[in-house]
């Protein structure tokens, strides 16, 4: 009778343990990128619910890309706001909404294309 005791104590505390991680974890605010990949000098979008009017402060930007604000925050429904910016130096950016496990991410590829290389490796469009 004893083990059963010692058992169903154990099985509780480990059931409790799951049960606070899981109310005291915090959920992650619904959030999307309207492109993963843009190239130097293109705009996307980043979208996010928000229950009330959000500060542009609340939104974190990092990583080694860099990205300017065209618009927004812009109310689209009762919860969805959207944010559009312009990528400016090539690199990865995270955008973060106030949710440090939630974030989405941008990779910022370079304007530049291959001919640009060999143009310069054979010199073309030199004045002599």
């Amino acid at each position: 009778m004893k083990k059963i005791f010692a058992i169903l104590i154990s099985l509780l505390f480990v059931a409790s343990v799951f049960g606070v991680a899981s109310i005291l974890g915090e959920a992650c605010r619904p959030t999307d990128v309207s492109s993963s990949t843009v190239r130097v000098g293109e705009t996307f979008t980043f979208s996010f619910k928000s229950e009330g009017t959000p500060d542009i402060t609340d939104i974190n930007l990092t990583g080694t890309g860099a990205v300017v604000l065209v618009s927004g925050p812009t109310k689209v429904d009762e919860y969805t706001w959207i944010i559009t910016y312009r990528a400016i130096s090539p690199g990865d950016v995270k955008i973060n909404a106030g949710s440090p496990n939630c974030e989405s991410r941008v990779q910022i590829i370079s304007r530049d294309l291959p001919f640009k290389f060999f143009a310069k490796l054979f010199k073309f469009g030199q004045k002599k």
